[in-house]
């Protein structure tokens, strides 16, 4: 007997009828009746599932372009085969073109505009070249004509005639997903058009999801898709609603690439599922002990299972607030987050109180020539020297717990705790610029994650890859002329800058004496190494307005010195 015909029967028959039919048609024989009913409810729900869902009729068209007479993209195919497949998963019916000329367009979208009508849930999907003319935004086939806006406009796709159609369903679920605007092809065309879209109001019953925000450039991925696409394809299959699926989406992007920012504007009216998310226990319910006295609401940077005194309770979200254990036994637990990077600590729970756990990511933010600190945000520039990869200008991290706070008293730093830091003339603007001063405990700890303070040896590596001889770098004092490239062109007193053909931009922050002293501002910068000399000095490095070298010498370790940060 097939399933589907097993199926139509079992829909077309009563309950009293049901049990009749399945021990007549000995599809089972259970031996009392208290096995009979359990399967009974069990097959009932699977049917009554399945009705529901086959009420819903889902139908997709998928456009991928790439192969451009110019301007070239590596993924939108990629991607539309990709997005064919998810929604096939999903239950659509989807129909696919790739690299299409515009009469194909045409005829795919007039095709699907068919289909509205005796379908109630439809979703568009473009992948490709796309931009803003003229107030209106535009899919560009890949026959476009690149002689002029007007010819743009003439040989492309306006979204809006796709969006206007999906006014007449107001009713349905309506979804337009724009992975577009990966650059401007046409600039020269364009007069300076700006890139990317426009937003465009979204029609009732509609939701428009853009891959980026207005005027903005999507990145077309490093691998095999699309970052936009490739990160909205996992959250596509995960139970969770329509707009929990781009919220998702969009923090799983801007972890990626915090510069690509996706939207959507939502008029819908309806609740929507791509995957109906099943009737089970919330995950956070560890349910501990009868006793159980406290809570603990867990704030999450970082995606991956959670783990209650090693038993998993689900999984978390990046960027989960609050997320609330409840009836959690007083006393010491530990938690633990497994996935994208390892966290853990222990909690003390309190009797109707609640215990409060942040998971900070400490993976670093790679963009193109910068990083993102995350345990401050801040931006730095990033630089490639032969083999290493350097901050390309000075650490302000002002530390956390683990860090002192500010240091203004001499006595505290001539009593040499080696772990100060603080500001150029104990003025936070100075930071901005300068970066802040460390002492060496507290440089050789200040780095990121995946970076550290350089040792005396990396150092040498950086000024030979400059030209440095070998022998110059292993003497100590002024050598070599190096230090002219390292510097910025501007800002070293009396004309003593330099090329900065290294990119390194060194600037002159002067430094802070182990008195509570500032001296040389705008003449010297010194940066510590984490090699020691002996038992009570450092070697460090230090330029100077009137001098082309790199001085290396070792000093005692509670000065105050910038610090620059080498990857792994």
């Amino acid at each position: 007997m097939s399933f589907i015909f097993f199926k139509e029967k079992i829909k077309a028959l009563k309950r009293s009828q049901l049990f009749s039919y399945l021990c007549h048609n000995s599809i089972v024989q259970p031996n009392n009746i208290k096995t009979m009913r359990k399967l009974l409810t069990i097959l009932l729900a699977v049917c009554f599932a399945y009705q529901a869902y086959a009420q819903e009729k889902r139908v997709a068209l998928v456009i991928g372009n790439a192969q451009y007479s110019i301007a070239q993209l590596k993924n939108p195919v990629n991607d539309a085969f990709l997005m064919e497949q998810t929604l096939k998963d999903l239950g659509f019916e989807v129909y696919k073109t790739t690299n299409a000329t515009k009469a194909q367009m045409l005829t795919a979208i007039d095709d699907f505009k068919m289909k509205l009508a005796t379908n109630n849930v439809a979703l568009f999907y473009y992948a490709g070249h796309g931009m803003e003319i003229g107030g209106k935004n535009y899919l560009i086939p890949i026959d476009a004509k690149n002689v002029d806006e007007n010819s743009i406009r003439i040989s492309s796709i306006d979204v809006g005639s796709i969006v206007e159609e999906f006014e007449n369903y107001s009713k349905n679920v309506n979804i337009v997903i724009l992975d577009a605007c990966r650059d401007n092809p046409f600039l020269s065309a364009t007069r300076g058009n700006p890139r990317g879209f426009k937003v465009i109001p979204a029609p009732a019953g509609t939701i428009i999801a853009f891959a980026t925000a207005p005027g903005a450039v999507a990145q077309d991925g490093d691998g095999q898709n699309g970052l936009y696409s490739s990160k909205l394809a996992v959250e596509m299959l995960k139970p969770q609603r329509i707009e929990d699926v781009f919220i998702n989406t969009r923090n799983a992007v801007l972890a990626v690439n915090r510069t690509q920012n996706p939207q959507e504007w939502s008029q819908l009216r309806n609740q929507f599922y791509f995957k109906q998310p099943t009737k089970e226990e919330p995950i956070f319910n560890p349910g501990i002990s009868e006793t159980a006295e406290g809570s603990i609401s867990i704030d999450s940077e970082i995606a991956g299972t959670l783990y209650l005194n090693g038993k998993g309770l689900g999984n978390l979200q990046a960027g989960t607030k609050g997320a609330k254990l409840e009836k959690v036994a007083a006393g010491s637990h530990t938690i633990k987050i497994v996935g994208t990077e390892t966290f853990e600590t222990t909690v003390t729970v309190s009797k109707n109180q609640t215990a409060y756990v942040t998971a900070k990511s400490k993976a670093i933010i790679d963009l193109p020539n910068q990083i993102i600190d995350p345990r401050d945000n801040k931006t730095y520039k990033i630089v490639q020297i032969g083999s290493q990869t350097w901050f390309a200008e000075n650490l302000a991290y002002a530390g956390n717990n683990s860090f002192q706070k500010q240091i203004t008293y001499s006595s505290i730093w001539n009593n040499r705790l080696y772990n100060g830091w603080c500001y150029y003339d104990n003025d936070a603007t100075n930071a901005q610029k300068h970066g802040i001063l460390y002492q060496w405990e507290a440089a050789k700890n200040a780095c990121p994650q995946g970076w550290h303070l350089p040792s005396d040896d990396e150092w040498k590596t950086l000024e030979k890859a400059l030209g440095m001889s070998q022998i110059d770098a292993d003497k100590t004092g002024w050598r070599g002329t190096v230090g002219i490239s390292l510097k910025v062109t501007s800002g070293w007193n009396n004309s003593g800058n330099g090329t900065n053909d290294s990119k390194f931009s060194a600037l002159p922050s002067g430094y802070r004496s182990n008195i509570g002293r500032y001296y040389e501002l705008d003449n010297y910068s010194y940066w510590w190494s984490s090699s020691a000399k002996g038992a009570t000095s450092v070697w460090f490095r230090y330029l100077y307005y009137d001098r082309n070298g790199v001085n290396r010498s070792s000093y005692d370790g509670s000065y105050g010195f910038s610090v620059r940060c080498i990857r792994d």
